[in-house]
């Protein structure tokens, strides 16, 4: 844990809860801020699988066999032959709510 004192505090402009403030120290933020720098950002649409959803049995001809268009933006974390890796979350040296998306699902990236 890094040692902050008091005059390296800062106060986030924003209450969680009812009355709480939040306050996080000035030196983390900078740390945190700086392992997303390394990472470029994406947009990608792509088609995701769906299921049949239900209570009951469906009827075959009550099935829709079309996929659901998605976008998902993230900080890219490794790019492959077969997929794109991204993450929602990024510090110094974490990274937090992932997904893999196969590239043969995909319709368009663009870098933001």
């Amino acid at each position: 844990m890094i040692p902050v004192s008091n005059s390296q505090k800062k106060s986030i402009p924003f209450a969680v809860g009812r009355r709480k403030k939040v306050v996080v120290p000035e030196v983390l933020m900078r740390a945190r801020l700086r392992g997303s720098d390394k990472h470029k950002v994406l947009e990608i649409v792509w088609d995701d699988a769906t299921d049949i959803s239900g209570e009951n049995w469906v009827d075959p001809s009550d099935v829709e066999s079309v996929p659901a268009r998605t976008l998902s933006v993230g900080y890219l974390l490794t790019e492959s032959e077969h997929a794109y890796t991204l993450a929602a979350l990024v510090n110094a040296s974490h990274y937090a709510h992932g997904i893999t998306i196969p590239k043969g699902m995909v319709v368009e990236v663009r870098e933001l």
